[in-house]
């Protein structure tokens, strides 16, 4: 119970949760077909669950021609190098193979709309989602430093002297806290020197000007009872 009508909360049992945030993605998608509307989703990545979703929609043949999609960060070398399409850690590979790759042919989206941060677009990105639109669904969850995106509290690439100008921010580049690396690194089995020192990430800008921002916090990693979102 709180006193914001627009912040909605539901508490959910573990055994649930994977299947409602299926669910609920997919749900998303074949409304949106079924309209025969646009529909633009903000997607974090590594996500092996996206292609749980990718089943649903050839299941159903939902047609996705006019699903944009946006990667929500990617990581960067310390050279200022975004990881490229092809480097089997990269957010936007693991995006391409678990979603995007999985979905039928003629079902899925134009390639150019399944968008992911590049060398190139980096000063581009915020400004790519306004044009369609902006974000109808911004997915996320909070990460082990408290972050959403690579938005680390105490960034120095995201200092602002007010709250309004904060979250005036846009993509940019920024260096990870090493929470945030060590947090990373539990996918790669504890190797946080697997874990690249920057990423590139969207801003509060594009998560305040998307329609719905769904944060999905689970108690459980891997089968386990461990988890910092406790």
């Amino acid at each position: 119970k709180h006193s914001n009508p627009d912040f909605k909360i539901s508490v959910i049992k573990n055994e649930d949760f994977e299947l409602r945030r299926i669910l609920d993605m997919f749900m998303f998608i074949k409304d949106a077909a079924d309209k025969d509307e646009q529909l633009v989703l903000i997607l974090p990545n590594p996500h092996p669950e996206y292609k749980h979703v990718a089943y649903l929609i050839n299941k159903f043949k939902v047609d996705c021609k006019k699903l944009w999609t946006f990667n929500m960060d990617e990581y960067v070398d310390e050279d200022g190098k975004v990881a490229p399409d092809d480097w089997p850690n990269g957010f936007n590979y693991c995006f391409l193979n678990n979603f995007y790759y999985q979905i039928d042919e003629k079902l899925r989206p134009p390639r150019h709309q399944a968008v992911g941060f590049t060398d190139k677009n980096i000063g581009d990105y915020g400004k790519m989602i306004e044009d369609v639109g902006c974000a109808d669904v911004c997915f996320g969850a909070i990460g082990w430093a408290g972050h959403v995106a690579f938005i680390d509290p105490g960034s120095p690439e995201f200092t602002a002297d007010t709250m309004g100008e904060f979250l005036e921010m846009g993509p940019r580049i920024v260096t990870l806290n090493p929470i945030t690396i060590a947090q990373e690194s539990l996918e790669p089995s504890g190797d946080w020197s697997n874990i690249p020192p920057k990423a590139v990430t969207i801003g509060p800008k594009e998560i305040m000007g998307a329609k719905l921002h769904q944060s999905w916090n689970g108690f459980h990693i891997a089968g386990t009872n461990i988890s910092w979102e406790r």
